[in-house]
């Protein structure tokens, strides 16, 4: 049986959001990829922690549900913001290769995490990682880093657009919703079992947009039909081109400022992980090296 991760991020080793072990079957070398190190601009507030596998569900027949306790670190704050992001350790502790992922669900009374692997069929690191884990094994994590949040509303209504990918990261961001925000949100997915999961917040509803074809940008369509897009804010994460086509869309066409549009990239299709990795991590010390700096890093403003 092989998994895939639902919801990762490029995090470099934190950073923008990515997801996916999909879209191409990954190289025989890619369990030995090198991943540069990062700045300490970049590594700032981020803790090595351990922890340890302490319950292996399957919610759906899609899905692996892993809880992980934390034996490190589970005071830091940082773990009970919404859509936070971690990376895990695949590879005994060199940090050779690793995968991020959005904690679905934090319990700080217990310093439990809760995230999802994605069954698949192809092979990876991840997938191979998630075939052979068992309760009571020790893992090591950095982490945690806060990813993209809903833009302030002042009133208005939030649009929602994402792909199976960031279902765990809108649990997540639904158990934080802005109290009296209402909205629509379109999720492009076949996997009714973890929509149905999702928490039911009044005035917010939730549409499925039924996968069709994989190039078909199902996602931009619905945004490009938004009614009276201009009164509006917007969250979206899923397939990294699909993604920066809805914030240019938002952005050159629509008109609205860039705190009024939280869009991420969380895998690309036709490239697997490691590759992203890669290049995200090299464009990213180029910019350093340049004098940016992790607070103006665009992710998807970079060529990958």
């Amino acid at each position: 049986m092989h998994f895939f991760p639902r919801f990762r991020s490029s995090l470099l080793p934190f950073g923008p959001m990515l997801q996916k072990d999909q879209t191409t079957i990954p190289r025989a070398s890619e369990d030995h990829t090198t991943i540069p190190r990062a700045s300490e601009d970049h590594n700032r507030g981020l803790h090595e922690v351990d922890a340890t596998i302490v319950s292996l569900d399957r919610p759906s027949v899609h899905t692996l549900r892993v809880g992980i306790v934390l034996a490190t670190s589970s005071e830091d704050p940082g773990w009970s913001l919404p859509n936070v992001a971690f990376r895990i350790h695949l590879d005994d502790r060199t940090g050779a290769v690793s995968r991020i992922y959005t904690a679905r669900r934090f319990s700080a009374p217990q310093a439990r995490v809760e995230f999802d692997v994605v069954r698949h069929g192809a092979d990876s690191p991840m997938m191979r990682w998630a075939a052979r884990a068992r309760v009571g094994d020790a893992l090591r994590l950095t982490g945690p880093r806060a990813n993209i949040h809903i833009p302030e509303a002042r009133g208005r209504r939030v649009a929602l657009f994402l792909d199976d990918a960031a279902i765990p990261a809108l649990y997540s961001v639904l158990h934080h919703w802005p109290a009296g925000a209402q909205g629509a949100g379109w999720i492009a997915t076949d996997d009714t079992h973890a929509l149905a999961e999702l928490p039911r917040i009044a005035g917010l509803q939730l549409h499925r947009v039924p996968l069709q074809a994989p190039a078909a940008q199902l996602l931009l369509q619905q945004a490009r039909q938004l009614p009276d897009a201009a009164s509006h804010v917007v969250w979206g994460a899923g397939e990294r081109d699909e993604m920066r086509a809805i914030r240019q869309h938002f952005h050159t066409v629509v008109g609205l400022g860039k705190e009024d549009v939280a869009i991420a990239g969380y895998w690309k299709r036709g490239a697997s992980n490691t590759e992203m990795d890669v290049l995200r991590q090299q464009a990213y010390a180029k910019f350093i090296a340049e004098g940016g700096t992790l607070a103006e890093w665009d992710d998807l403003a970079i060529a990958i």
